[in-house]
C-alpha cells in the first residue's frame, strides 16, 4: 500500500512526491495520539472524530524542523519523542509549495508575519476524541480491576473455608481430648481393665472345680482302701484264734 498523508488538504503520497518527505505512523500511546488528534481536526463521513489506524501516516510537511533529526547510521529521518504535528492548511492552500526547494541563493528569507496563523483548535473536539477513542491504557486499567476484584472475592472464600475447616479440626481435638480424659478417669478408678477377658476367668473356675472333685475322689478312694483292710485284718485275727 502506498503511503498517503492523512491531513486534511494533503495530497502527499510516497513515490509521487518529493523524495526528501518522510511519513510518520501515529503514535500508539493515548496522549500523544489525542494531541496530534486535536491538532489534525479531521472527522469522517458520520461527522465523528476521525480516528487513525495502521495503515494512516502524516507526513514530514506537518512537523517544524525542529521536531526531527536524523540518525547517523543510515540517514534516517526520526521523530522526537515530544513531537506534535502543527504545521496544517485548513483554508484549502495546496502544501506542495513546500515539496520544490528553490536554490539557497534565490531562496528570500521567510516572513512569518505575513504568514496567515492557523485557526485555533476546537475546544469541543478534545472531548469528543475523549468520547470517540478511550485510550487504551484505561480500557486495559478497567480490565485488571476486574481480573483483581475477582482474584480478591476467591481469596475472600477460601479464607472462610479455612475458618471452617479450623473449627471443625478445632472441635473434633476437643471431643478426642475429653474421651481421653474419661478413659483415664475410669482406669485410675479401676473401673476398667485394660486387659479384661472373661472367658479366661470362666475357665479358671472350671479348673477349680474339678480339682476339687479329683480331691473329693482321692479321699472317697482312701476310705475304701482303709475299709477293705480292716475287713482283712479281722478276717486274719480269726483264723489265728481258731
Amino acid at each position: 500500500m502506498v503511503k498517503s498523508c492523512s491531513a486534511i488538504n494533503c495530497t502527499n503520497r510516497r513515490g509521487t512526491s518529493n523524495r526528501h518527505i518522510k511519513f510518520f505512523k501515529f503514535p500508539p500511546d493515548p496522549v500523544k495520539l489525542k494531541k496530534w488528534l486535536i491538532n489534525v481536526r479531521r472527522v469522517d463521513d458520520k461527522g465523528e472524530v476521525w480516528l487513525p489506524n495502521k495503515n494512516s501516516f502524516i507526513c514530514s510537511v506537518h512537523f517544524k524542523p525542529d521536531c526531527m533529526y536524523t540518525v547517523k547510521e543510515g540517514g534516517r529521518t526520526r521523530l522526537k519523542s515530544d513531537a506534535v504535528p502543527t504545521e496544517f492548511d485548513f483554508l484549502g492552500r495546496s502544501k506542495r509549495h513546500c515539496l520544490f526547494k528553490a536554490p539557497k541563493d534565490q531562496q528570500t528569507p521567510r516572513d512569518d508575519s505575513r504568514r496567515e496563523p492557523s485557526p485555533p483548535p476546537d475546544p469541543s473536539l478534545d472531548k469528543r476524541i475523549d468520547h470517540n477513542y478511550p485510550p487504551k491504557h484505561d480500557s486495559e486499567l478497567e480490565k485488571v480491576k476486574k481480573q483483581l476484584a475477582k482474584s480478591q472475592k476467591e481469596v475472600t472464600r477460601s479464607k472462610e473455608k479455612l475458618k471452617q475447616t479450623r473449627r471443625k479440626l478445632n472441635a473434633k481435638i476437643a471431643e478426642t481430648k475429653n474421651l481421653k480424659a474419661i478413659l483415664l478417669e475410669l482406669i485410675d478408678n479401676n473401673l476398667l481393665q485394660e486387659d479384661d477377658n472373661p472367658k479366661d476367668d470362666d475357665d479358671n473356675e472350671n479348673d477349680s472345680s474339678e480339682e476339687d472333685d479329683d480331691e473329693n475322689d482321692d479321699e472317697n478312694g482312701s476310705s475304701d482302701d482303709d475299709d477293705d483292710n480292716y475287713q482283712d485284718a479281722s478276717v486274719f485275727c480269726d483264723t489265728i484264734m481258731d
